[in-house]
């Protein structure tokens, strides 16, 4: 769970007063995070293996991308003029929490059949025995936060075998992207790399704050992907469904697929961002 702007505009209830109440929902994993970084909720989900090894194969890291930067008051209230944006306090809380993960040997594969029982069985069934090569590197990791930064929007990269740009899906709304920028792209997710070869540790960023757009981009390696607007509350166009994207993820942390789910229960825009049957790795 990450904070939208909105949040902060009801009434008396903070954004601590809301993560108390979150905290004590069922299946809740919210944190409010380190009291010295920007914001409120800022925290890290790492991803375990379901053997005894307990091996990190996936991380989730969620920020807090506030409100508003700056605003006027007057006799009717707050008036908002730019949106907020992640700040350094934030850089340097990712890089060291980056600097945390482990490495292990990927692609990662479970010691024994014993470890999963009939599930490990089930999974190979019909499947041919090969060697693979492996290495230490980081797990992948996916990025939530609400507000998008201005790198969301820059030249898709291009996929070398198709020579096709590396998008999908629609934007329909402004780009709403804060006027300020501390540089979180460049210091922070260009900097977070899988091991000392390089590679980027962040694989997906996702976003919400645009009520519509479902597109997803992929720039300088890292995709950025928006929800597509799945709540009734909000702000909608005719004829085009309420939806959400789901990422699936699979083969023990190594691909992660993407779609969209309608109202009406249709799959749109399936792709593999990451992994077996995705686009060539970037490298760079």
């Amino acid at each position: 769970m990450v904070f939208g702007n909105h949040d902060s505009e009801d009434g008396d209830l903070t954004r601590l007063g809301q993560l108390r109440i979150l905290r004590d929902m069922p299946y809740s994993l919210v944190e409010a995070g380190p009291p010295d970084v920007h914001g409120k909720g800022n925290y890290v989900v790492p991803i375990r293996s379901p053997d005894p090894s307990r091996t990190q194969l996936l991380t989730l890291y969620f920020l807090d991308s506030g409100a508003y930067s700056e605003g006027m008051w007057d006799w009717f209230g707050f008036t908002p003029t730019e949106y907020d944006y992640l700040r350094q306090s934030q850089i340097d809380w990712f890089l060291h929490e980056s600097s945390l993960v482990p490495m292990y040997e990927r692609p990662w594969k479970p010691d024994t059949g014993k470890d999963l029982g009939d599930a490990w069985k089930r999974a190979n069934q019909g499947k041919k025995r090969q060697t693979t090569q492996r290495s230490l590197v980081k797990p992948n990791a996916l990025m939530f936060y609400h507000i998008p930064i201005q790198e969301t929007y820059s030249t898709p990269d291009i996929d070398p075998l198709s020579n096709k740009k590396l998008e999908i899906g629609e934007q329909l709304d402004d780009k709403g992207t804060p006027k300020k920028n501390d540089g979180f792209f460049e210091k922070g997710l260009l900097k977070a790399v899988e091991n000392e070869l390089g590679g980027r540790e962040v694989k997906i960023v996702a976003n919400g704050h645009n009520h519509l757009t479902n597109s997803c981009r992929r720039v300088l390696g890292i995709w950025f992907c928006f929800n597509g607007g799945s709540s009734y509350s909000g702000y909608g166009k005719a004829g085009v469904d309420r939806r959400f994207r789901v990422f699936n993820v699979t083969d023990w942390g190594e691909t992660i697929t993407t779609y969209g789910r309608t109202e009406h229960g249709e799959i749109i825009d399936q792709i593999v961002l990451v992994g077996h049957g995705g686009p060539t790795p970037y490298e760079g």
